[in-house]
């Protein structure tokens, strides 16, 4: 090459290089510019030809503008002159370079295309067969164990069978074919767990504590194996296998024996916890929840069938706790999304709860040691769990966990020590939820003071002596002095505390007292939570509106024929009616239904109907006297619809009388009834007489000449 044509290459050169900086500074596109800053060091470096570089300059910037030109068909990152993916894949800045340009040794490997991948055949072909291989194949194992070999070298055959076949797996298959490896090495681990069974309950090579020692060593290995495979799958395995070993083992054995498998089962599932598998971790640790509670389940029924002492059995399920408060705790200190484990956690709580309870019921109640041994347990477990999750949101669970499981395993405590158990979980309760704005705290706190009133109502509807009407005098003190303590759900605290009330007292009182009792409260109820600021939000009206409901569920309870003569607690029902009509019937207490002398009017003709003073014309003075009222005051407050209402409620009475009083009734009585309505007639025919010839006059009256101004 002539000096002449070193110029020209020169200057082409320094004019891409030119070109390539202002299309730098110009590019709006993150991979465009990770192309431009490559090509910049393959021209400075000049290993390539002008022509060739210039070339692929001009293609992708065409590929560049027409990107540009249509933002909404998709983001492309440039990978050669003829060639683009999907920007939402991961392209090295070395892919943008041609295939023509790059060296040999510079340009990167396509992956290879992956055989029958997602495809129907393959999960055939690959999953479902190898499954059933290797099923086949621990069949054949087993078969060939327990028919053609004996005693020791029989059971030794089936370990060293396992063995080696996890062996080969793990060692030649697993490196090139990863499914196929799994699965195989899972039916190496399946083996080995069976081998252990089988040498025990079948071949009877080993002891019971040997068989759990191997078990346990078995999975140990598991849990250092799928650690090291990271392989959610061989963990789940392992577990489950554990488990399904355990549960044979466990049949026959004694107390102490039984404290050893449980010791060796808390073992291995502490080593489970700190060995964790990245993949699937959430999902290991939800499955690992369950897997231990319904375990925890089957293996106590299994020890009472076996007739273990309950000491035992309550120090296992312990233990299993333990083990589900790690698995909570490890979740939440490790920064993974628990919601699915604290479900998890919550479904494996009821379970706890439900067999914790039937253990001390089948316990004998007299022994307070066991019973308060039990809620010392869980309370040093749920408390080191929540010490440990001090800094965290999940230790919430924990607590709602242990206050609900305290207080019912608290129903077994005898005397007043359940009780006051209640309190002191509902006092600790209130003051968490008013002083930590946490959603579940408030639901725990709902909870507890809806079971602390139902229980208070128990007490008291079934005393069987001074101590259960202390405890319920105590649980009942308890709620209203949590009264004050509301501060959400003003409704729902507001209907709890008022019917509690109410029910408990109506249970103090005498028959005839019942009712009036339970009006008073509801509506002293109304007054209270109406005129309180701090519990008057805009929800009072589904407070006031149940309230109202049951009162006049009790005024229709009078209807029953039990209180044909109690005339006190007429009375009162009366008072309390009308009290709560002419007080409550405002917009203050969001209960303004506009016409409330209709209202009045139709309550007293009611409770004149129903009450019984003896002979019926008594009934028929007593409606003709509402009648009347009810025309006068229609007339004072000018509300045509009350007048109306007590002219026919007249007309009524009176055909009542002719139809019905009349008929039977001895001369003296028919002599008053027709006396008083007659007279009560004629004052509302003058009270519509004096009033119509009024507003005539009113009406004739000639207007009053307007001044005019001079």
């Amino acid at each position: 090459m002539d000096i002449r044509e070193k110029d020209e290459a020169r200057g082409k050169l320094e004019s891409l290089e030119e070109r390539v900086r202002l299309l730098l500074s110009q590019s709006q596109d993150r991979e465009f510019t990770a192309y431009l800053q490559n090509f910049m060091q393959r021209v400075i470096q000049q290993k390539y030809q002008t022509d060739l570089l210039l070339d692929e300059l001009e293609r992708s910037l065409r590929m560049y503008q027409n990107k540009m030109e249509q933002p909404k068909s998709g983001s492309y990152t440039y990978v050669s002159a003829n060639q683009y993916v999907s920007s939402n894949q991961y392209v090295p800045s070395n892919q943008y370079v041609s295939a023509n340009t790059v060296p040999e040794s510079a340009q990167i490997e396509k992956p290879k295309k992956q055989m029958l991948g997602g495809s129907g055949e393959f999960a055939v072909g690959a999953v479902l067969l190898s499954v059933l291989g290797g099923a086949f194949i621990l069949a054949a194992l087993v078969m060939a164990g327990i028919n053609y070999m004996n005693g020791f070298v029989r059971g030794m055959s089936l370990y060293a069978f396992s063995a080696l076949f996890l062996l080969i797996s793990e060692i030649f298959i697993y490196r090139r074919w990863k499914i196929l490896g799994s699965v195989l090495s899972a039916v190496g681990i399946s083996g080995l767990f069976l081998s252990t069974v089988l040498n025990y309950l079948v071949l009877h090579n080993f002891p019971g504590w040997m068989a759990v020692l191997l078990t346990a060593v078995i999975m140990i290995f598991v849990a250092l194996l799928s650690r090291k495979r990271d392989s959610a799958f061989y963990r789940i395995l392992g577990l489950i296998a554990c488990y399904l070993c355990f549960i044979p083992i466990g049949v026959g054995i004694t107390d102490a024996e039984f404290l050893v498998v449980c010791g060796m089962i808390l073992l291995t599932n502490i080593v489970c916890v700190f060995l964790p598998v990245n993949n699937c971790r959430t999902g290991v640790n939800i499955l690992h929840m369950l897997a231990n509670t319904v375990f925890a389940q089957i293996f106590i029924w299994r020890a009472m069938w076996c007739q273990i002492a309950p000491e035992p059995r309550i120090i296992f399920l312990l233990s299993s706790l333990f083990v589900l408060q790690l698995l909570l705790v490890t979740s939440a200190r490790r920064g993974q999304k628990t919601e699915g484990v604290q479900a998890a956690y919550g479904i494996s709580g009821v379970l706890y709860l439900s067999i914790f309870c039937f253990e001390i019921a089948m316990h004998d109640r007299e022994s307070l040691f066991f019973c308060w041994g039990v809620l010392l347990g869980i309370a040093l477990i749920c408390l080191i769990g929540f010490l440990l999750l001090l800094k965290h949101k999940e230790k919430w669970c924990i607590y709602t966990f242990a206050n609900l499981t305290l207080m019912i395993l608290a129903l077994f405590l005898e005397g007043v020590q359940g009780p006051i158990f209640w309190l002191a979980l509902l006092v600790i309760a209130k003051l968490l939820s008013a002083f930590r704005p946490v959603f579940l705290l408030k639901v725990n706190d709902v909870i507890l003071t809806t079971a602390v009133s139902l229980m208070a109502l128990a007490f008291r509807s079934m005393p069987a002596g001074p101590e259960d009407l202390l405890c319920g005098n105590l649980l009942l003190a308890g709620v209203l002095v949590s009264v004050p303590f509301i501060s959400f759900f003003h409704p729902y605290y507001q209907i709890l505390t008022t019917y509690t009330t109410a029910f408990y007292l109506m249970l103090l009182m005498p028959a005839m007292l019942k009712l009036p009792i339970f009006v008073g409260v509801l509506f002293g109820g109304i007054l209270l939570f109406n005129n309180v600021s701090r519990w008057r939000g805009k929800n009072i009206i589904l407070f006031n509106a149940l309230a109202l409901a049951g009162q006049i569920v009790c005024f229709l309870c009078l209807l029953w024929p039990g209180y044909r003569n109690a005339y006190v607690t007429y009375l009162c029902m009366l008072v309390f009616g009308l009290a709560t009509i002419v007080i409550t019937f405002h917009e203050k207490y969001s209960m303004n239904f506009g016409n409330k002398s209709m209202i009045t009017a139709v309550f007293l003709t009611y409770m004149a109907l129903i009450v019984r003073l003896g002979p019926s014309v008594v009934n028929s003075i007593l409606l003709m006297l509402i009648a009347l009222v009810g025309v006068a005051a229609g007339f004072v407050e000018k509300k045509k619809s009350v007048r109306i209402y007590g002219l026919v409620l007249s007309l009524l009475v009176c055909g009542k009388i002719v139809l019905y009083d009349f008929m039977g009734a001895p001369t003296l009585q028919r002599t008053i009834l027709l006396f008083s309505v007659g007279v009560m007639a004629l004052v509302i025919s003058g009270i519509y007489i004096i009033l119509e010839k009024k507003n005539a006059l009113d009406q004739n009256a000639p207007k009053k000449e307007e001044e005019i101004p001079q």
